[in-house]
């Protein structure tokens, strides 16, 4: 899924619910940050008299290109955040591909986790990670022959045969050169999965063909995330949904068949929550609609150069230290951290439970764990002020 899904559709999806803007806007940027948060380096951060405060430590969420052919990578970042293992199969390698919703060993237990919490970036996070369920199903973080296919086609979503035959055309030249990327997640298919409105196909390494219309995964992804996350918090703290279930259903399926690109789905969606707000009085500031991956960041702190050109690992800090604690960019790592630390175990614990059955009551040691010990010790002990 891209920007369009989980930031605006989950940001409507929250109103609708009962949420005030500022929550819905809580929740949703927390959910698109996770595509946004690349940079997992540990940070100096000074004062406005540059004299060193303490160092922040952030969890990195998303990644860049070929980094994700890299174990730290899958096991860190694709697995807790992007490719939520099924856990379900024969091989291991069956175990780790992502199941859509409750068709994964993991679903259920990360409702229950994030809700317990009851924080709302905590929330934000498991929203987008249940969302890539629906979208990245079938596909796994690992790199496998399990993610290698071949022949990706797709159904023109516009009308006018010249213009599809020159898109065609532009699609078959350039898959060649895709299908020679490593198998890991979907980068094979392009970005057909996160495109809400296609239909397309491809054929596995087996040679079997499959057939996906996202439109009827999204729109069953999205009712899901509504009934068992969103809804469910917004009712624990007595809020009262804004929509019946059938209009809102109606404005999910008109928005989701909808063509276009990631601009104009992003602008739909801009429309549909504007025309939302005037209808139930609402008060919307105007940044609520114009995601920014930065800001979260630029509101607390400034990024230093090296040599003015250069990146540094130095941060200034705009806002006291009290302040940053306090601030969404420290608070979203914070719960990225106990994110991922709660699905890496889940994980490893699944696994060997399942190896213990399997012995028949003779004690046995796990053979293959999903995740490295090396790296849930690492999340355990990371601290991300200090």
């Amino acid at each position: 899924m891209e920007k369009d899904s989980h930031y605006y559709v989950i940001y409507f999806l929250c109103l609708a619910a009962g949420f005030d803007p500022e929550t819905a806007y809580v929740l949703s940027y927390s959910s698109q940050y996770v595509d946004d948060a690349r940079d997992g380096r540990k940070k100096e951060l000074v004062d406005q008299n540059s004299k060193n405060v303490y160092q922040f430590d952030p969890i990195r969420t998303s990644h860049n290109g070929f980094e994700s052919i890299g174990t730290d990578v899958q096991e860190k970042i694709y697995y807790p955040f992007h490719f939520l293992p099924g856990l379900r199969g024969d091989s291991f390698d069956q175990k780790m591909i992502t199941r859509m919703g409750s068709e994964g060993e993991l679903f259920e237990d990360l409702i229950k986790e994030a809700l317990k919490s009851n924080d709302l970036y905590r929330i934000g996070i498991a929203l987008h990670v249940l969302a890539d369920t629906y979208s990245h199903s079938d596909f796994s973080g690992l790199w496998t022959w399990g993610n290698d296919i071949h022949r990706v086609n797709y159904i023109p979503a516009r009308r006018g045969w010249f213009f599809n035959l020159m898109t065609k055309w532009k699609w078959i030249t350039m898959r060649k050169w895709l299908e020679a990327t490593p198998a890991v997640g979907h980068s094979q298919a392009f970005k057909f999965p996160d495109f809400p409105y296609l239909n397309w196909k491809y054929f596995d390494y087996q040679g079997n063909m499959h057939s996906v219309s996202n439109s009827f995964k999204y729109r069953d992804g999205f009712w899901d995330l509504y009934e068992l996350i969103i809804l469910a918090y917004a009712q624990s703290q007595n809020l009262q949904p804004r929509l019946n279930p059938d209009i809102l259903m109606q404005k999910l399926w008109d928005g989701i068949r909808r063509p276009g690109s990631l601009k104009k789905r992003c602008k739909y969606w801009q429309q549909v929550i504007v025309k939302f707000a005037d209808e139930f009085k609402l008060q919307i500031p105007d940044w609520h609609f114009k995601y920014r991956e930065t800001d979260w960041e630029s509101d607390v702190a400034k990024r230093l150069k090296k040599f003015f050109f250069f990146p540094s690992l130095k941060m200034k800090l705009k806002v006291s230290k009290e302040d940053f604690e306090k601030s969404h960019f420290h608070n979203f790592h914070v719960a990225a951290r106990e994110h991922r630390l709660f699905v890496m175990q889940e994980i490893n614990e699944y696994l060997f439970e399942e190896q213990r059955k399997k012995a028949t009551g003779v004690e046995v040691s796990p053979k293959k764990m999903a995740i490295s010990l090396e790296y849930i010790n690492a999340t355990r002990e990371k601290k991300i002020l200090e």
